[in-house]
């Protein structure tokens, strides 16, 4: 009865294992967390032929501090040499490590990548082993092997049949989805994404008598494209000790997300893996322990200090020659001058004055011809400081991937070598900055219409004529227009932008001390 209770035991999981792949581009209700399905088969190296009742132990570590999970089980294979297991996780990738040993407790280990993107609830892990185990031998034993088109269309294959025997009168393939095939190898093409069992028959003539033998294997065919990708990380031509990639993807309409964190090896090398189709910029830097932190500034793949700058990353396949060469930094004179201030989200609703602090933000200091003379990151609270500089005037830029910012002007002098009041504030993806203790926002001002081809009017009931100005920005951070009194009509103000080219701007208005910006769509 146990035996029998077992088999339906794994049984049960095979089926849960192809329903859940059934499903798994539906929704999912609140916080459920997502599902690793793991399989595979253990077969003979030999004679191809599946071993039954064999250990696979499967492992899942994370070095998500956030979210850390270590997951371990030890599973049996079935009567086809197949192996079942679901790992539930919160953390949006991982590496699943599976690992069985022959019959000399020689170890055979496949470490396998997952990645969940938006409507992909499960991943799929396959892993397979060929391995010396002892076998009742038979007389005829089927075996196969599948080969997909590389770098082209994922859905077709082609199926080898490797079994040993010269005298087959028969082969019958059954691909899964429903066709089927009597060729010695032939090529299939499947028509939709998901889990199929693929099945060969074959009869032969052996010792006068007729034998049939039947194997199967699984294909999984996912329902997006994934590559892996990396590179080193450089000062000049050496690789760095210590460091950090960013991975940001950019969307149909060219917003940039933040996808991952990878950290370089002992030999300067980061690593993306299941990373699906698309395009992308990575961002490198040093940490605080490396031995170049203060001297290598954050730089984009395509050797650029900004977003804007940075080349995109066309993924179609997998490539390891992404490197990364950091910029050197400007020297910056030392002196009493002290410049600090915070950074922070303006998500929470209005009427509220404490915003969400930004952290780990690279804020750069800047002399007037644009050098970068020193990079500091944000702490937790969005604070940001930079220590013992010269007493001149420094420009503040905070460079954040996919927000467009502008250059806050710094002035330390020797009557005040001391400047603690700056403020920058994240709207979506523009950045807003003021040097002023008392400074604060306009509320309820208007941009239209936007986007805008001609005339841009700004209304707010706030706006007078006393300290208003205006200033326009390209995406670059470059300011193409100025005016520090301009005409006032029924709180409107009218901006001409009929001769700057299409594109993306920020719009800055300063009035008593308050500031306001807004994103800017100019098209013709």
């Amino acid at each position: 009865m146990l035996y029998i209770l077992n088999i339906l035991r794994k049984k049960a999981r095979q089926i849960l294992l192809i329903v859940a792949l059934m499903f798994m581009v539906a929704g999912h209700a609140g916080n459920e967390p997502n599902k690793v399905l793991i399989s595979g088969q253990i077969l003979h190296v030999t004679y191809g032929g599946p071993i039954a009742g064999h250990m696979v132990a499967i492992s899942y570590t994370t070095g998500d501090i956030e979210r850390a999970q270590y997951y371990y089980n030890e599973v049996f294979t079935d009567a086809e040499g197949y192996y079942y297991d679901t790992i539930l996780t919160n953390n949006l990738s991982g590496k699943v490590v599976v690992t069985t040993f022959d019959k000399n407790q020689k170890p055979y280990e496949n470490a396998h990548h997952f990645r969940f993107i938006e409507n992909l609830l499960s991943n799929v892990v396959l892993s397979n082993f060929y391995i010396d185990a002892p076998y009742q031998f038979k007389p005829l034993q089927a075996r196969f092997k599948y080969v997909q088109k590389a770098y082209g269309d994922r859905y077709r294959y082609w199926f080898f049949d490797q079994t040993t025997n010269a005298n087959i009168v028969a082969r019958h393939w059954d691909f899964g989805d429903g066709n089927q095939s009597s060729l010695q190898n032939p090529e299939h093409i499947y028509t939709e994404s998901g889990l199929f069992k693929v099945t060969l028959t074959v009869t032969a003539q052996v010792y006068s008598h007729q034998f049939t033998n039947t194997i199967s294997q699984l294909i999984y065919i996912s329902p997006a494209d994934f590559y892996h990708f990396g590179g080193h990380l450089f000062s000049e031509y050496m690789p760095v000790d210590l460091g950090s990639v960013y991975l940001y993807s950019i969307d149909t309409n060219q917003h940039y997300k933040p996808v991952d964190t990878a950290y370089i090896d002992t030999l300067g090398y980061y690593y993306f893996y299941q990373i699906p189709t698309g395009n992308y910029v990575v961002k490198g830097e040093v940490n605080r322990n490396s031995v170049y932190f203060d001297q290598l500034l954050p730089t984009y793949f395509g050797n650029s200090l900004y977003w804007q700058q940075a080349q995109v990353i066309h993924l179609d396949h997998t490539s390891w020659e992404y490197d990364i060469h950091l910029y050197t930094r400007e020297s910056l004179n030392a002196g009493t001058g002290i410049i600090e201030g915070k950074i922070e989200y303006d998500n929470l609703p209005r009427g509220m004055d404490i915003g969400q602090p930004a952290s780990n933000v690279s804020i750069l200091l800047m002399d007037e011809n644009g050098s970068i003379l020193s990079c500091a990151k944000s702490n937790n609270e969005g604070r940001f400081g930079f220590n013992e500089v010269e007493a001149t005037t420094y420009w503040i830029y905070p460079e954040i991937t996919g927000v467009t910012a502008e250059k806050i002007e710094v002035p330390l002098t020797a009557e005040i070598p001391h400047v603690d009041g700056i403020h920058i504030t994240i709207v979506d993806d523009v950045a807003i900055g003021i040097n002023d203790r008392e400074g604060s926002f306009l509320q309820e001002i208007s941009f239209y219409p936007n986007p805008v081809s001609s005339f841009l009017q700004i209304s707010s009931p706030e706006l007078s004529q006393n300290n208003l100005s205006v200033k326009l920005f390209d995406a670059m951070g470059k300011l193409v227009y100025s005016n520090v009194s301009p005409e006032l009509v029924d709180q409107k103000i009218t901006l001409d932008v009929s001769n700057y080219p299409s594109g993306v701007y920020l719009l800055h208005v300063m009035h008593q001390g308050k500031s306001q910006g807004h994103k800017v769509f100019i098209c013709h």
